[in-house]
């Protein structure tokens, strides 16, 4: 009986899903070797609560078992050695040359063994895909390589600067502007790339293109890419001024509470040679840290005389 390796070619291909939920999901391929085509399902978006300065955010939107796979060559008939242990039964090599085929065709894998049996071909042994050397690259090798780089990829987690600092010591003023920024540094597109596979190689690039705050009280302000400056205490307040400022205005206000900074990366990738470019679904990455909001009294003197 015909082992299941050489129905392959014609079987529908699984999705591969690399994504936690919200996140991207990889169309399904056939033996193309187009770019890579990616299914819109919005923004992935991660929350990060009481983060500090040097936090970071790796592979967001892909699975562990992503980092985790390999490749092989082999043989058509290694492959259907292969299969024989999965399902019990494979051509030998007379049967194969009786077929017109070539043992020793070479072929190529990839392996993730972790994967959920739903991504892959071969249940017990944990083949994402496998395909004729001679035939080029298809479409779902393309998609893991771009997964892969987008699994390197270390995105900071901006913590704001703010002046005053929302300390104990340098507490937010009701009815003050909070100015807010993120620092220069975080502020940078972030690339990884993967090795050479199979002569390929991708690159994922994560870019920062917005930021928001939100207080207290809810309310939230949006400064696009980034618009706050750092307050200079070297010049005089009316020698300065900033797009970005957060005002707590209600005495109830007064108190310990949180300010949410949420930034917005746009990902894109490219993959050689051949193997496409494009865009992923943006991540958006919020970091809650604790604030302190302070109220300063008035007192009304009445003037001697």
């Amino acid at each position: 009986m015909r082992s299941r390796s050489l129905l392959i070619g014609v079987l529908p291909l699984l999705l591969v899903v690399l994504s936690v939920p919200a996140g991207p999901v990889l169309a399904a391929g056939g033996d193309s070797n187009e770019s890579s085509v990616w299914r819109d399902s919005g923004v992935v978006r991660i929350q990060v609560s009481g983060g500090v300065a040097g936090s970071v955010v790796k592979g967001p939107g892909v699975p562990g078992w992503l980092r985790e796979c390999r490749t092989q060559e082999w043989s058509l008939f290694e492959k259907e050695v292969h299969y024989g242990r999965t399902t019990g039964a494979h051509f030998s090599r007379d049967e194969l040359l009786g077929l017109g085929l070539d043992p020793d065709e070479e072929w190529l894998a990839v392996f993730c063994s972790s994967a959920p049996p739903e991504f892959v071909l071969d249940v017990v042994g944990g083949l994402l895909v496998t395909w004729r050397k001679a035939d080029g690259l298809p479409q779902q090798f393309a998609d893991w390589l771009i997964g892969s780089s987008m699994a390197s990829l270390v995105i900071p987690v901006p913590v704001s600067g703010a002046s005053p600092l929302g300390t104990d010591d340098v507490p937010y003023i009701t009815q003050l502007p909070t100015w807010l920024w993120v620092e220069d540094g975080d502020w940078q597109p972030v690339s990884a790339s993967t090795g050479v596979v199979f002569g390929a190689q991708a690159t994922a690039t994560a870019t920062p293109v917005n930021v928001t705050y939100t207080g207290a009280d809810g309310e939230t302000i949006d400064c696009g890419n980034n618009v706050g400056v750092p307050y200079n205490y070297n010049l005089k307040e009316d020698q300065q001024s900033s797009l970005c400022t957060l005002t707590y205005r209600h005495s109830s206000n007064v108190g310990d509470w949180t300010l949410t900074t949420t930034t917005t990366w746009s990902i894109s990738y490219e993959c050689t040679p051949g193997c496409g470019s494009g865009t992923l679904d943006p991540m958006e990455i919020s970091n809650t840290v604790p604030v302190v909001v302070a109220e300063l009294q008035a007192i009304l003197v009445q003037p001697r005389g």
